[in-house]
């Protein structure tokens, strides 16, 4: 196995903001470069599917895949969810005052 000398290459990773497909997920709010859609509510589940999805390309990850119960105002700790808040803690925190309800100035 080869080692690399002296520095490792920086890596960069792109990805593009795809939208869910419009029969089973709802825009439901925009922040800035993001969208946040809703997918339909199971009627088994108390926890709703979101997608939060670039409207572009973004460097590292364009979607992110998460999990809302609105009766407990929890978000699943799920790999999207921690990716999110460890890699766009701003855009994180705009998203959950916005599904609490306390954040103005949104669209929704």
């Amino acid at each position: 196995m080869k080692h690399f000398v002296g520095k490792a290459p920086a890596i960069t990773t792109h990805s593009i903001g795809k939208a869910p497909p419009t029969e089973t997920y709802t825009q439901v709010a925009s922040f800035d470069e993001f969208v946040l859609y809703q997918g339909k509510p199971q009627a088994d589940s108390q926890w709703i599917t979101l997608k939060l999805a670039a409207t572009g390309v973004r460097v590292h990850k364009a979607n992110y895949w998460l999990a809302w119960n609105p009766e407990t105002k929890e978000l699943a700790r799920g790999k999207n969810a921690l990716m999110l808040k460890k890699y766009r803690p701003a855009l994180c925190w705009r998203m959950l005052t916005w599904l609490h309800g306390i954040e103005p100035g949104v669209t929704r």
